[in-house]
């Protein structure tokens, strides 16, 4: 987002990688003939948006002025045909002005960078919403109790059938797990085990081994598509696509908790390979 959206987004915080900032470079104002700075502060402006840090950079520099929306791309052509006295343009506008026949008049980011003494043009960041960074710790400890969970039922179980699939459940609980802790690590948060989760998912686990092996996945089926799937599905409503780590583990974490319902839904029915959609999914498959 822009620098200057960012103020208004209380829910979001900065991440501390990822950023777009300009060298004595930014958004500049374009008119069909040359115009002096008072002129411009008279005149009106397109701008891309009333929360880009354009608008806000240009404001700083000239003062208030009148101005009128519109898409950044649409602005060179709206100079040209005289539906608006200058335009602020941004990003690949600001290569290709000139096609459209029409002159700089200023530069913000040479401003910027003279008023400042260099430091560089703050543009756009990368945020993420604050209730992404609880909702992907507690998937992370419910990754550890599923953890505990199948291992202990692995421990408990004689048949052949039935470690197969306990098997590929626990690698998808471990492979889950590894592939968060990146993205728990750069957020600050804990990837050692909870001790205490864990007991719990090992109490879980001993309550198990005095059901059937059909009790015990009608039991998972319905902990999954009742407790898990929903938190785990409400991670991916937390995180834009554009930041790409974080889209990328709430949609397999998703993936994740969709393949142990469909697994657990083909043992039940008794489909042939049940947990294909689990071994699909592992990068190291049992």
């Amino acid at each position: 987002v822009s620098v200057h959206a960012c103020a208004y987004l209380s829910e979001y915080k900065i991440l501390r990688s990822g950023g777009s900032f300009g060298i004595n470079y930014g958004p500049i104002v374009t008119s069909i003939k040359p115009m002096n700075v008072d002129e411009i502060k008279n005149s009106k402006i397109a701008i891309p948006g009333k929360l880009t840090s354009a608008f806000l950079l240009l404001q700083l520099m000239i003062g208030k002025f009148d101005y009128v929306e519109m898409n950044f791309s649409d602005i060179p052509l709206a100079v040209k045909d005289g539906k608006v006295d200058a335009g602020l343009v941004i990003h690949e506008t600001q290569l290709s002005f000139e096609d459209e026949g029409i002159h700089k008049n200023l530069d913000v980011g040479e401003w910027w960078n003279k008023k400042t003494n260099g430091l560089p043009v703050p543009l756009g960041i990368n945020v993420m919403n604050k209730k992404f960074k609880d909702c992907l710790f507690e998937v992370y400890l419910g990754e550890q109790a599923g953890e505990m969970i199948f291992e202990s039922l692995l421990a408990s179980v004689e048949d052949n059938d039935h470690k197969y699939i306990y098997s590929n459940m626990l690698q998808l609980e471990t492979e889950g797990k590894a592939i968060m802790r990146p993205l728990l690590v750069e957020l600050g948060l804990p990837i050692e085990e909870n001790k205490e989760l864990r007991d719990q998912g090992l109490e879980i686990a001993e309550a198990f081994k005095n059901l059937s092996f059909k009790e015990q996945i009608q039991n998972i089926h319905r902990s999954v598509s009742e407790i898990y799937l929903p938190q785990y599905e409400e991670l991916a409503t937390l995180v834009d696509e554009e930041n790409t780590q974080a889209h990328f583990i709430a949609k397999f974490m998703g993936d994740h908790e969709r393949a142990i319902l469909q697994a657990s839904e083909n043992i039940l029915k008794g489909s042939n390979n049940p947990i294909e959609p689990i071994t699909k999914l592992l990068k190291f498959p049992i």
